[in-house]
């Protein structure tokens, strides 16, 4: 389920794990209109939050930027970047801790 709150999306789900067992899950989200301007540049910041106790996660990420942008600032940097039809950022991080995406662009 996602819950969605002025700000913040909230991902929740019951799964049941058999000990000594794993699972991995995949999502595709779109976020609404979240960016925010910058002086002449467009930023737009995803939190990810870890769950405390667990080890770390393998995690990755893909950000679509719009067809008429220019990358200004990634960070971290993005392990991959690719422009098939409009620019796409992929992040690939093993999350021991919350951890921040930054991307600042520019629309020509």
């Amino acid at each position: 389920k996602a819950y969605s709150y002025p700000v913040n999306t909230l991902f929740t789900s019951i799964v049941s794990v058999p000990y000594n067992g794993s699972e991995n899950f995949q999502m595709s989200y779109t976020a609404p209109d979240v960016v925010e301007m910058v002086g002449g540049y467009e930023r737009y910041r995803l939190l990810i939050q870890k769950q405390p106790g667990m080890q770390a996660e393998l995690v990755n990420i893909q950000v679509s930027l719009p067809a008429n942008a220019t990358l200004i600032s990634s960070s971290p940097n993005a392990d991959a970047s690719y422009n098939i039809e409009q620019p796409l950022l992929e992040y690939r991080l093993a999350l021991t801790s919350d951890t921040t995406i930054e991307v600042v662009y520019q629309i020509k």
